[in-house]
Parts: structure tokens; C-alpha cells; sequence
């Protein structure tokens, strides 16, 4: 069985002990996004005022990382309309101190290939060690450490300055809002695809782990410690 996005945040919660600090999972719709709906620069003209809309979130649960680790977390469960999906803020209450955890929604430009989105992600992150999760045509990075809001905001503008690896809409909304997201659960016509684990980076200019590494970045210490 594949490493879903859950075994991903449950192992970083382990390692930064994180048990006792407060996320958030936002309910919220899906749908064609303004920037595929108008793809000629005359259609976004046009549109202006729709790309401009920051729509609130269907409801918003605080949960503790030791709900989230329980076996029994299901995020589907809490929403209010089947349609919706359940997504993760990256903003963490802990011990009154706010923290973000460094995620980040990939969206290759159509000529950006796999290797060379991978090349661009580690030299934006300064290689720092993460999963990478495969979100149905794009990606989700969940990086290893944890950010306090000076370095969110760096994190943020590292991925928007080269222009080609994330979309710059997504990035407006991150700010704006305080913080990123990223999907937990599916939808059948927009998001059937959970995010499953597709590469595990590790530290420094290294290639990817691959067959042996240590626990820490083992996919296997997932069901060890969590099913």
C-alpha cells in the first residue's frame, strides 16, 4: 500500500513532537480554477475581477496532532458537504508560538519536465529534505522542517521568484491568507486522487534516498508506527 499524504504529516508531527500543538483542516470546495478557465491573456483581462476573489473556508476544525496521529483520523468524516475537501494549514499553535510547516502546492509550467521540476525544487529549498507526494497531475512538497513566520514568508517568495514550478495564484492566496494548504482528501470530478508518496528527498545536493536510508526517511517506519 502506497504512503498516503496522512503517513506523511504523521511522521513529521513525530518528529518535531508536535502531539500537543493545534492545526487546522479547512473545508472548502473545488472546482476549475480561474487560471485554467481563462488561459489567453484576453480572458484573464476580461476576468479580472473573478481572479481577484479569496473565497472563505466552508468550516475550519482545530485538531491536535494526537488526533491526527490516532488511527481512527478520518478527515473525510468532519465534512459538512460530500462535494468538499478536507485541507491541512500549514500554521501550527504551539506552546503560544506560531510555526508553519514548509509545504507547498507544485504546478509545473506544461514544459517543465520531472527531473527539471525536481532539479528547481531542491535549489529553491535550499535541498532541504521532504516528501514529495503526487497530487494527480501536479504535486505536494511536505519539506522536514518546521518554519517560523520570517522563514515562511522566505519559503514563500523562494518558490514564486523563478516563475516556473508553482502558480503564482497560489502563492497570492498563501499570503493573503496567512498560510498554505494542502488537500487531504478527494473529490470524483475535479480531485479523485488522495496524494501518495512518489520520492523522498534527502539532506544536502545528494540524489534521492532510495533503497536504504535511515528511519527517519523510511517509508516502512510509517506503518511501524502509525497502523
Amino acid at each position: 500500500m502506497k504512503n498516503n499524504c496522512i503517513d506523511i504529516i504523521r511522521l513529521l508531527i513525530d518528529f518535531h513532537n508536535l502531539n500537543s500543538g493545534k492545526f487546522t483542516l479547512i473545508e472548502h470546495s473545488v472546482g476549475i480554477n480561474w487560471r485554467v478557465a481563462n488561459r489567453s491573456t484576453i480572458s484573464k483581462i476580461t476576468n479580472i475581477e473573478e481572479g481577484l476573489i479569496q473565497h472563505k473556508p466552508i468550516q475550519e476544525i482545530i485538531i491536535s496532532g494526537k488526533d491526527i496521529i490516532n488511527a481512527s483520523f478520518n478527515p473525510s468524516s468532519i465534512l459538512l458537504v460530500k462535494e468538499n475537501v478536507i485541507s491541512l494549514s500549514s500554521k501550527i499553535k504551539l506552546k503560544r508560538k506560531t510555526h508553519h510547516l514548509a509545504i507547498m502546492n507544485l504546478h509545473p509550467d506544461d514544459d517543465i519536465n520531472y527531473t527539471m521540476m525536481l532539479k528547481m525544487l531542491r535549489v529553491v529549498t535550499n535541498y532541504m529534505p521532504g516528501y514529495l507526494l503526487k497530487s494527480g497531475r501536479y504535486y505536494h512538497f511536505y519539506g522536514n522542517d518546521l518554519l517560523n513566520m520570517k522563514q515562511w514568508h522566505k519559503f514563500m517568495a523562494q518558490f514564486l521568484m523563478p516563475t516556473l514550478i508553482v502558480s503564482p495564484r497560489y502563492i497570492g492566496h498563501c499570503i493573503y491568507r496567512g498560510y498554505a494548504a494542502l488537500r487531504l482528501t478527494t473529490n470524483n470530478d475535479f480531485k479523485p486522487h488522495c496524494p501518495d508518496l512518489c520520492d523522498i528527498l534527502k539532506n544536502g545536493k545528494n540524489k534521492l534516498y532510495n533503497k536504504t536510508h535511515n528511519q527517519l526517511f523510511h517509508p516502512t517506519a510509517f506503518s511501524k508506527q502509525h497502523r
